[in-house]
């Protein structure tokens, strides 16, 4: 008997040390060119503390690996390349793709010349997670201009055993911003692109179900700040600024599904929003006093599927 009880004791230790947790950490390092801004993403196991995987944001980008002449390596690890071809360009940005998104078609088919570059996007920096999405970004600049032609991404989801979970391509091209849910279920992101005077993708913002890959929320109006998850537990907060002044919050409940909105003209609002708790939004108006916006009673709904 003392046998079998060792046994599962042992299991259950076995099972607990090999709990993982993702962390990403931000570092900076000075050199002589200057400083550099580096991003890692780690597995850490949480009962002792110690680093056991990474993911390598480098070997994982599918844009460093374009069969095309390397322009420049000042670019560090993120490579950029020449082309000199409508039909290489066509290939990276599809003409379905360009004509659905695009809202200025630029490149006519014949002689293209230009840089291909590209970012990345980390949904989590504020605490560790479960689960992280990754999203690449390609974009086409013709030669001697800051004009954008080409914008595109891939995105990764990854849990906390390094599990690849999701993976969509030629995605709407993210913006910075992306968001997880804590289960790994709703992916959302901010997507956009433009430059110093001019738009080549509205910005907007999706909500995906990663188990369906089904788009299953998008806005499109007004200018989008978020989406960000990670402050409080199962919510994934963004704004639309939606012009004169008025603005959507959104809020979405991940665990429950719900996404609940709140409509207002930010010129004519007195009250200050000091918090979010789990039933509603916690106010304080210019007197001081505190009150609540309930979320199922006083906030638009919307069941997400």
């Amino acid at each position: 008997m003392k046998s079998i009880l060792t046994i599962i004791l042992l299991l259950m230790v076995s099972n607990f040390s090999s709990a993982q947790i993702i962390e990403v950490k931000k570092n900076r390092t000075k050199t002589d060119n200057g400083t550099i801004n580096t991003v890692s993403v780690y597995f850490v196991d949480t009962t002792s503390k110690i680093i056991s995987d990474s993911l390598d944001l480098h070997n994982l980008n599918p844009y460093n690996y374009l069969p095309y002449e390397i322009s420049s390596s000042k670019m560090g690890k993120y490579k950029t390349y020449e082309i000199n071809s409508f039909n290489e360009y066509d290939k990276l940005f599809p003409s379905n793709y360009r004509s659905k998104y695009f809202i200025d078609y630029f490149v006519e088919p014949g002689k293209y010349s230009g840089l291909l570059s590209s970012t990345f996007a980390l949904s989590s920096y504020e605490k560790p997670v479960n689960y992280i999405a990754v999203a690449f970004s390609l974009f086409a600049q013709p030669n001697y201009s800051d004009q954008i032609d080409g914008a595109i991404s891939t995105i990764l989801v990854f849990d906390n055993k390094k599990n690849l979970v999701y993976k969509k391509e030629n995605v709407l091209c993210v913006d910075n911003d992306i968001a997880i849910s804590d289960d790994g279920k709703y992916l959302a992101f901010r997507y956009g692109a433009a430059w110093s005077d001019g738009i080549l993708i509205k910005s907007g913002v999706q909500i995906v179900n990663t188990k369906t890959d089904a788009i299953v929320f998008e806005e499109s109006n007004g200018y989008v700040v978020g989406p960000s998850s990670g402050y409080y537990p199962d919510l994934i907060q963004f704004s639309c600024y939606l012009g004169n002044y008025f603005v959507r919050d959104y809020y979405f409940n991940t665990k429950l599904s719900k996404l609940y909105s709140l409509h207002y003209n930010s010129h004519e609002k007195e009250e200050t929003l000091i918090d979010i708790k789990p039933d509603g939004l916690l106010y304080k108006d210019r007197s001081g006093k505190e009150y609540i916006l309930l979320f199922a009673k006083d906030l638009e709904v919307q069941i997400i599927k």
